[in-house]
């Protein structure tokens, strides 16, 4: 079974750009990745640039050889444009944090935790209860978040 999750940024202008992610997302895994792994901003928008993928890993791109949605390389993010060539799945935007909420609450208990990378602070925040009142509290990831 797939915890679903949401993985976005949350821009200083207030914007969003955000990208689902179908596997792993509870904290001790999408979470973990996400707090270890995508610190780097650049990195983040590389990320979400990439639109919905499948499963999350520490890496955005893929090394040398190949690198398929049915024969992943290890390590690597496997992204359902890139690797399995889908269209209508590209990263979503929105112009203000209540427009993504208003998504959230039509979508009820669909996407499970969202992470949000937010610029001006330099952190990852999280909320680890959707449902159809729409995103619950937002909180900081941490260590102790990802190992509960």
């Amino acid at each position: 079974m797939s915890t679903r999750s949401h993985i976005g940024i949350w821009n200083e202008d207030g914007t969003l750009d955000v990208i689902y992610c179908h596997w792993d997302g509870y904290p001790a895994h999408n979470g973990a990745v996400l707090l270890h792994h995508y610190q780097d901003l650049d990195k983040i928008r590389e990320l979400i640039a990439l639109g919905d993928i499948s499963s999350l890993a520490e890496a955005v791109k893929p090394v040398e050889g190949e690198h398929t949605f049915e024969s992943p390389q290890e390590g690597v993010v496997v992204a359902y444009g890139r690797d399995r060539h889908e269209d209508g799945v590209s990263t979503k935007h929105f112009d203000e944090f209540d427009e993504y909420r208003k998504l959230m609450r039509s979508e009820g208990g669909y996407i499970e935790i969202v992470y949000l990378y937010k610029v001006a602070d330099r952190k990852w925040i999280w909320s680890p209860a959707i449902d159809d009142t729409g995103i619950k509290e937002l909180q900081d990831l941490t260590e102790r978040s990802v190992a509960e």
